[in-house]
């Protein structure tokens, strides 16, 4: 996982966009986080942000990430 979340960064450090006008980063994150099976991904969250929230059972154990 490690490997993976290094190479996300650089692509996302290789490609910038403007503020505000982040779609194609919006949706690398929306692939990359995917796969790990999230319960639930949340877009468009001011315009680009992203939230994947993985639930697991009890407010004591959840985790959300969120992007932007």
């Amino acid at each position: 996982m490690t490997q993976q979340l290094i190479a996300l960064r650089r692509d996302l450090h290789r490609f910038p966009e403007l503020s505000g006008k982040e779609f194609e980063t919006a949706q690398r994150i929306v692939n990359f986080i995917t796969p790990y099976e999230p319960n639930q991904i949340i877009t468009n969250l001011g315009t680009t942000g992203v939230a994947a929230v993985y639930d697991f059972g009890n407010i004591e154990t959840t985790i959300m990430i969120r992007c932007e």
